[in-house]
């Protein structure tokens, strides 16, 4: 799920959550939110390293239903164009784990 174009918060959409006090080191570049943001936050929910990072490879795998689903959800047209340059510009990029 993309929280971005459903919450009034940040590019990672936790900063009035779990991560209001953010550690520099689970950040990328100027802040951007990158695997290793995912790592802390799978961390900080408790999750096993194993699992963390199976679920960061399968975000980083370009699925072939992924457009058909957004196509099919009930987005508007320009969400839809949105969600869909959001999630390709990260396939391969920042979410994975270096």
């Amino acid at each position: 799920m993309n929280t971005l174009i459903h919450v009034d918060d940040t590019v990672f959409a936790l900063n009035k959550g779990l991560f209001t006090k953010p550690n520099p080191e689970h950040f990328g570049i100027e802040w951007s939110v990158d695997g290793k943001t995912f790592k802390a936050f799978g961390e900080k929910i408790g999750l096993p390293e194993n699992i963390i990072s199976s679920r960061l490879d399968k975000f980083c795998t370009i699925h072939e239903l992924t457009d058909k689903l957004i196509d099919n959800s009930f987005l508007s047209e320009e969400l839809k164009k949105r969600y869909k340059i959001m999630y390709k510009s990260r396939i391969n990029s920042y979410l994975c784990l270096m």
